[in-house]
């Protein structure tokens, strides 16, 4: 990293990741493209992460929070921090590989693209930390796309997770300032409600079928294991905050039917979050909260879903129309008993 005014800031917000945090570092500081300048912010780690860091501290800018205030503050922070052209992000426990940075650099140059999505190998691990499996998520070609083209690349990205991250991503940072786009202060989800923000000003989009990101996915400590009393209000969010954008783009005619697939897997989600004991929650408990689904705007349009694979999706709709809430819960409680085996929920959820 060196003093001229950075092309790439990366923005890497920290929390406890001892185990895995230099390896992190490193492989930024080893990128072969070396007009970066890397931004560690530490969110009040209660592990030796800061320590660690602080070995980095002449290559970095470090930043330490005297309280925990969550990524979506932290990623927040270093944008406010950030002199570069193109943002990034990496997360502390995930690693990129050497040429990340020069070929999304040779790709900009190429198509001064407002922003780059690349690919991911998933490295799955289980409770002991052992490797158990390695998914690549990659998108199948190198292509550049604008406009009309770039709307429907984007809405048909919804069953995949390519969308889901930032951190597979670069980002036009005069498009962040010019709109105000920050990160959401959401306790999940907030990637996918960020890059909704920014999808819905971009212009143009280079793709690469690169796989430049390693993400490590764990049994202990991974979202899956965590209960979150906000789950429905925010996911209902980002689902019709994906509505109302698609709907400006006039595209609801080739996107209704991915968005109520959502609809309906994170109802089924939430029931099966409510088993967890932290929940508190009773049968009528969720009764109640599918009662309520009455009442949402999307609800009312569940009549026109059909034709989706896999077909479970459309048993599920069936059991919501004619208010079969037990099965409902039975099905959710399913879903919860799969969620304890990690490894067996990571095989049936497949790489999406």
């Amino acid at each position: 990293m060196n003093n001229q005014t950075p092309f790439f800031s990366i923005i890497m917000p920290v929390y406890n990741a001892e185990k895995y945090i230099e390896q992190s570092i490193n492989s930024v500081l080893n990128q072969t493209f070396t007009n970066f300048e890397l931004i560690i912010i530490d969110d009040c780690s209660k592990d030796s992460s800061y320590v660690i860091c602080e070995k980095f501290k002449s290559d970095c800018i470090l930043i330490k929070q005297k309280e925990n205030k969550g990524i979506s503050y932290v990623r927040n922070l270093g944008l406010k921090k950030a002199r570069g052209k193109y943002i990034t992000f990496l997360d502390s426990d995930d690693y990129i590989e050497k040429n990340t940075l020069e070929k999304l650099y040779e790709e900009i140059k190429l198509h001064n693209s407002d922003f780059v999505m690349y690919g991911f190998i998933e490295d799955i691990y289980d409770n002991r930390e052992r490797l158990v499996k390695n998914n690549k998520v990659s998108p199948n070609l190198k292509k550049f796309i604008k406009d009309d083209e770039l709307k429907n690349y984007i809405i048909g990205l919804q069953k995949s997770s390519l969308f889901r991250y930032v951190w597979n991503k670069a980002y036009r940072k005069s498009i962040m300032e010019d709109f105000n786009i920050v990160f959401p202060n959401y306790s999940i989800g907030e990637d996918v409600a960020f890059n909704i923000q920014f999808a819905s000003y971009a212009t143009n989009c280079s793709v690469l079928s690169n796989t430049f990101l390693h993400y490590r996915r764990r049994g202990t400590g991974s979202l899956m294991g965590r209960y979150y009393p906000n789950y429905w209000n925010i996911n209902y969010k980002i689902i019709l905050s994906k509505y109302y954008l698609f709907k400006k783009w006039n595209k609801l005619d080739v996107s209704l039917n991915s968005l109520l697939a959502e609809y309906i897997k994170f109802i089924f989600l939430t029931i099966q979050m409510s088993f967890r004991k932290e929940s508190n929650l009773l049968n009528v408990d969720r009764s109640n909260f599918l009662k309520e689904r009455q009442q949402d705007f999307l609800f009312t349009k569940l009549k026109n879903f059909n034709d989706y694979n896999p077909k479970i999706f459309m048993l599920l709709k069936q059991l919501l129309i004619y208010k079969m809430w037990n099965l409902c819960i039975f099905v959710g409680y399913m879903i919860y008993l799969i969620k304890q085996n990690y490894i067996l929920w990571m095989r049936i959820k497949g790489n999406d």
